[in-house]
């Protein structure tokens, strides 16, 4: 086989995998990790980052644990004015096509309400993330030892 053919051959694969890379359906879930908490804290905060490679936006509708009695989605806002910042559950979050949207501390998160167990810097908890559509993907969050930052 020539160089020239070998090129031509790998061309063909790297596009081949670009078009497979992009289909329609694919959500790429990344940085999952959960915000460690004292022994006797009620809830927890679970952190990620989302990308939609598709050319449809993407609901997030909810998510559940084995780990939590149940997953809210949330998110911070900031009155200027006051200083003061609150949380607002969250019935949905799009993800825009070919977009990303990160859960970050000071942004969107998810609230992990009663955890059935301490969890400790290291741990791992499986999280289900349910979409609109109907699809679900599981996702590995690691338990960090990191507080809350403006």
């Amino acid at each position: 086989m020539s160089i020239f053919s070998v090129c031509r051959l790998l061309c063909i694969l790297f596009l081949a995998w670009g078009i497979v890379g992009c289909s329609e359906g694919e959500l790429a879930l990344r940085d999952a990790w959960i915000s460690e908490a004292p022994p006797n804290a009620v809830a927890q905060a679970g952190y990620f980052a989302i990308d939609n490679g598709t050319d449809q936006p993407r609901m997030l509708v909810g998510a559940a644990s084995t780990v939590f009695e149940s997953i809210e989605i949330h998110r911070t806002l900031y009155d200027k004015g006051t200083g003061m910042a609150r949380m607002v559950h969250e019935g949905q979050v799009e993800i825009a096509p070919r977009a990303a949207l990160r859960f970050e501390p000071g942004g969107y998160h998810l609230m992990l309400i009663k955890p059935k167990k301490v969890l400790r810097e290291g741990d791992r908890a499986p999280i289900t993330l349910a979409f609109a559509d109907g699809s679900r993907f599981e996702i590995e969050f690691v338990v960090r030892r990191e507080g809350f930052r403006f």
